[in-house]
């Protein structure tokens, strides 16, 4: 009871007189560094949004190639399950929202980046009129604006590619009905 006690209270004599003078030494980077405990963790329920497209839909998704359209609904999430007269797909609902809210909070931040490149831009150049900063100055100013500009492009169209309603699917002709004989 004495060591739980001690170990409880951090009682660091008592723990030196049962263990010895390397256990300071111990109980110091024990102690000093708390360990986190991991909890179980509620993980989400995994959820699955599914799409089903012919072959020739995949086809003019890929402009005439079926490995193109295959490998562009890849790049939009998108994972084969099936081949059954039609191509059904699916991917992770979660993880694709997930992937929307985080380019969408990229392109918050652009924006806010874009905007405090644009006021360093007309700062250098007043500063330029003024002597106080050199040339190669203000044109690496307006360089880095337009780096951003074009990663805000890029990151605009994913969003609009992510975002774009999926392909109608076109309806399968309904199975004939079996017919009666008549003995």
């Amino acid at each position: 009871m004495g060591l739980v006690k001690a170990l409880w209270n951090r009682e660091v004599s008592t723990m030196t007189k049962i263990f010895g003078r390397p256990f300071d030494l111990v109980l110091l980077v024990a102690f000093t560094f708390p360990v986190p405990v991991v909890l179980a963790e509620d993980k989400p329920i995994p959820r699955w949004e599914y799409r089903v497209v012919t072959k020739d839909q995949v086809v003019e998704l890929g402009k005439n190639d079926l490995a193109a359209g295959l490998n562009k609904l890849g790049n939009e999430g998108w994972e084969l399950v099936v081949v059954d007269g039609g191509y059904i797909f699916k991917r992770s609902k979660v993880q694709y929202d997930k992937e929307i809210a985080d380019l969408k909070l990229r392109i918050a931040i652009l924006n806010r980046d874009i905007e405090m490149q644009k006021d360093r831009v007309a700062w250098s150049s007043r500063m330029l009129k003024m002597g106080y900063v050199s040339p190669p100055a203000v044109v690496a100013e307006k360089e880095r604006l337009e780096r951003y500009e074009l990663i805000l492009e890029k990151l605009n169209k994913d969003l609009d590619r992510m975002s774009a309603p999926p392909i109608e699917p076109i309806p399968l002709a309904p199975q004939p009905k079996e017919r009666k004989t008549e003995k």
